[in-house]
């Protein structure tokens, strides 16, 4: 939050909702019988008050459909199919994957499919004030407060009458903020703020292991013997990049004609980078055909400089969802670690 900007108060964020949920689908994280966190329309509103866990997929499926159809062809012509989004909103986003958000906005620029969905899409990020288990989001500039790319901003306050800050990021977001009447925070809330940011950060336990396992791969200088001996432990289930809220690769396939489908249509769905045929060329040349050549690339595209230059960040926000899914035990956290001891 910057010193001359508008802050409400809020005792109760029912209206807040309410008020969205007036022209939006509201999609807030909730939790199911296995206590796994999910999105859905369906939640009560306060599901954000866990901070110590994150749901285990982001809002990228809701923007980057896993699969969708593109076009199809009817023997004439060729008809583009945009989807029919409708208007959505998400209740709760963390920095990290408001920062992912940002960085697949910028990924699917020039992408109708993409901008036909997010345009139609209102974000209401929160505040982290707790850590969250895996994540090291102060490490890649991330969190784990939002950093303004969302429409509005809910802040925790850990103690006080008001339980809740709340700013417009987005002329939609002072819209909704000007229906509801609110009073504004008197001056001083300022310092408050910034001392829990500082506490939130210093709270995030990120060990020298980590760090030192980051630079090592920023700098390229983990060995092929490294990445091959890590690459052994990947099953290529595709699991950390289903839940990566960066990750973007996709393939597109035609499907022909057929007596059931008289035109024949072109879809595009999600694709991982660690699949032994990602890269194979028609040739039969494939530049990644070993293991450990697809793991080092993948981590090299979340922490190469050449990447961070182009897109303005990494491609890692510090989620940590990767350490949550890898049944190989080489997510984040524990591949910084093992680049490191090497």
């Amino acid at each position: 939050m910057k010193a001359n900007e508008e802050v409400y108060q809020l005792s109760s964020l029912d209206g807040l909702k309410r008020a969205i949920a007036q022209q939006y689908t509201v999609y807030e994280v909730t939790e199911d019988s296995s206590e796994t966190l999910h999105w859905s329309d369906d939640g009560d509103g306060q599901s954000f008050r866990e901070q110590t866990k994150l749901p285990l997929t982001s809002p990228k499926a809701w923007l980057f459909a896993e699969k969708e159809l593109l076009y199809i062809f009817d023997g004439q012509r060729f008809v583009e199919t945009l989807p029919e989004a409708s208007p959505q909103a998400f209740w709760g986003v963390r920095a990290c994957d408001l920062a992912a958000i940002a960085y697949t906005d910028q990924f699917f620029a020039d992408d109708p499919y993409y901008k036909q969905r997010r345009e139609k899409t209102f974000l209401v990020g929160v505040d982290c004030i707790i850590p969250c288990k895996n994540g090291f989001c102060s490490l890649t500039q991330s969190g784990p407060f939002v950093d303004g790319y969302c429409d509005l901003v809910i802040h925790p306050v850990e103690n006080g009458n008001k339980p809740w800050l709340l700013r417009a990021v987005t002329e939609k977001g002072q819209e909704i903020l000007n229906s509801l009447g609110l009073d504004k925070v008197p001056s001083g809330w300022q310092d408050n703020y910034l001392q829990a940011k500082e506490k939130a950060t210093q709270a995030m336990l990120i060990e020298d292991n980590v760090r030192a396992g980051v630079e090592l791969i920023v700098h390229d200088s983990v060995s092929d013997q490294t990445w091959e001996k890590i690459a052994v432990q990947c099953t290529a289930c595709t699991g950390c990049t289903s839940v990566c809220p960066t990750c973007s690769c996709y393939v597109t396939e035609s499907q022909p004609a057929s007596e059931e489908n008289a035109s024949a249509t072109h879809v595009r769905y999600w694709d991982s980078c660690l699949l032994e045929g990602f890269q194979k060329e028609a040739s039969g040349h494939n530049p990644t055909a070993e293991a450990g050549q697809r793991v080092k690339r993948f981590w090299r595209h979340k922490f190469g400089e050449r990447y961070k230059s182009e897109m303005g960040r990494w491609g890692c926000v510090g989620c940590g969802r990767c350490d949550d899914v890898c049944v190989g035990v080489i997510g984040a956290r524990s591949l910084f670690k093992r680049v490191s001891d090497s």
